[in-house]
């Protein structure tokens, strides 16, 4: 027994040092999972090891990851999103993007093979060189429409003060927008097969419209393919032997973001655009006259607004730019001003340097109650309870009480309403949360765009709280 728990700290000690090394040669994006698009020829199997620098998948089938063969789970989300892709020379360039998944599937019983930790454990650069930085863990079942419409620079101004962009998950505004794109003089339409624009086959905005709308009703269980994959990160227990547990229910929402990227290439996850985009937060669309119910972008939507990108790049590949997802109404400058990309941004507040989000579940209450999320850990300081693979909480509740317990568990036994993102932000010593929900009564929160900042069982913030939260909530929506 002794030998046996020796052993067993020497494999941890070992799968550590690893994991730092690993840490030292790769940025820390590479600790992300992240969404691939896939190819209808390449679909990628489940396990197959990625190298994220190079875009690739590495190393043979069950070398690097093995498990017990596919968990699937019926049923998904269908996501109309709208986003700008481009302001360059005073047009205006919008993707247009639809999802629907009627299943996904995710590696059960997954872990890295004896043959692989102990190659690990000797060498981590000949690890990474045979298994990359992570591997396929789950993968969305169904289809995508994606295109879009460009707008010129005499017609962009009054256009883009009228668009509304953002991921919905009902039809009525993504229908809307387009049908009033419609109707701009010299608008201009491009079907975008399979997300590429390269494959662009040029139409008018009123069928793109009529196409992205009836698009879901043709996906079904018999034509769905994967489309969509989830890429996580070797976990660093994962190294001892521990098996990686792996919800594929989560997660899918960034679908929009990750086709329109994809044209970047080789390395886009670790472009300047797309790191800061990664700091981005969530923003959120909320129903007319019900303050507290978003339009539901289903778990683990990331919504980022990045930087402008020079001229020059946004005029060669305006897809691959990184783009504001979920921003309201959006003025465009006069025609007679350099586009934005031409104009030097401010320098950013400061951000947190410890920061980052988690996709979760949540179920609707009553109106007078604050409702519960869901998600695979619980943020710092929340009274949570766990069921499976979730773990089950209020926005704000620090301490158990009969009427939590029951909500608790009247939501694990229940259906999600919508799914969402939250932020965690470590501040100093303060865990800083940041919901698109106000926290329970009682609890002190700070405006941060369409989100709140708050800190688990505080009412009344000390100094240093307030600090805490005013630096999470400058960190971005």
């Amino acid at each position: 027994m002794i030998r046996r728990a020796a052993v067993h700290g020497l494999a941890l000690r070992q799968a550590f040092g690893l994991v730092a090394a690993l840490a030292l040669s790769a940025p820390a994006r590479a600790q992300e999972s992240f969404l691939l698009p896939l190819e209808a020829d390449a679909p990628l199997a489940l396990g197959t090891a990625w190298d994220r620098d190079e875009a690739q998948p590495v190393g043979e089938q069950g070398t690097c990851m093995a498990g017990a063969g596919p968990d699937r789970h019926e049923g998904g989300p269908t996501t109309w999103t709208l986003v700008v892709l481009s302001r360059a020379g005073g047009r205006l360039l919008v993707g247009a993007h639809v999802a629907r998944t009627v299943a996904s599937e995710g590696l059960a019983d997954a872990r890295i093979p004896d043959a692989a930790r102990r190659l690990a454990q000797r060498d981590g650069d000949e690890f990474r060189a045979l298994c990359g930085d992570g591997f396929v863990s789950a993968r969305a079942l169904g289809g995508q429409y994606v295109g879009e419409i460009e707008i010129g620079p005499a017609e962009a101004p009054g256009a883009s003060a009228r668009l509304r962009t953002g991921v919905w998950t009902e039809p009525t505004p993504f229908a809307a927008v387009l049908e009033a794109l419609a109707g701009v003089r010299g608008a201009q339409a491009r079907e975008l097969p399979g997300g590429r624009r390269a494959n662009a086959v040029p139409i008018t905005v009123a069928e793109l419209a009529q196409r992205a709308f009836a698009f879901p009703d043709t996906v079904t269980a018999e034509n769905a393919a994967p489309f969509l994959a989830m890429v996580r990160s070797y976990p660093e227990w994962a190294f001892a032997g521990t098996a990686i547990a792996i919800d594929p229910t989560l997660g899918w929402g960034d679908a929009a973001r990750a086709v329109f990227l994809r044209d970047a290439g080789p390395g886009v996850g670790s472009t300047a655009a797309a790191r800061a985009a990664e700091m981005r937060k969530a923003v959120v669309k909320r129903r007319a006259g019900d303050p507290r119910r978003p339009f539901g972008a289903p778990a683990g939507v990331v919504v980022p607004e990045s930087p402008a990108a020079p001229a020059s790049a946004a005029e060669e590949a305006p897809a691959a730019a990184a783009v504001p997802l979920a921003v309201a109404e959006q003025a465009a400058p006069p025609a007679d001003e350099p586009p934005p990309a031409a104009v030097a941004a401010p320098e950013p507040p400061a951000v947190p340097a410890q920061r980052h989000r988690m996709a979760a579940l949540v179920y609707e209450a009553a109106p007078s109650e604050t409702p519960v999320f869901a998600t695979t850990e619980a943020p710092p300081g929340v009274y949570a309870e766990k069921v499976k693979q979730r773990v089950y909480w209020v926005p704000g509740v620090a301490e158990a009480s009969p009427a939590l317990r029951e909500a608790l568990t009247r939501a694990a036994a229940g259906s999600p309403a919508r799914g969402t993102t939250i932020v965690v932000a470590e501040v100093g010593g303060s865990a800083v949360v940041l919901t698109d929900v106000a926290p329970a009564a009682g609890v002190h929160a700070e405006p941060a765009g369409a989100l709140q900042a708050w800190i688990a069982g505080v009412s009344e913030p000390t100094p240093a709280q307030r600090e805490a939260l005013a630096a999470a909530a400058r960190g971005g929506d």
